[in-house]
């Protein structure tokens, strides 16, 4: 294991927590008047993030953040199996 690989995994690591932080600072961060308005509230919050639509500015920031660490986290997956994979073949 290369030191390359060791820090994807710290990157990947942290990408995953900051992702689960997003999602709980997000649901905490939900309007009010706006779920207020809704037909159906119970229907919004099934999923593991809110929708756009029911989130205070400050939701929205979370929101980001949610999708931010789910990309750093996918982009450092696969960059550790494309590494691997290459460094096999030339072995």
């Amino acid at each position: 294991m290369t030191l390359l690989n060791i820090l994807l995994m710290i990157i990947a690591l942290w990408g995953f927590a900051y992702t689960l932080y997003c999602q709980t600072k997000a649901r905490a961060n939900i309007s009010k008047e706006k779920l207020a308005n809704l037909k159906d509230p119970r229907r919004t919050l099934k999923g593991p993030m809110p929708p756009k639509t029911i989130l205070t500015t400050e939701g929205l920031k979370y929101y980001r953040g949610y999708y931010i660490g789910t990309a750093l986290f996918a982009i450092c997956i696969l960059a550790i199996l494309l590494i691997n994979t290459l460094t096999g073949i030339t072995s």
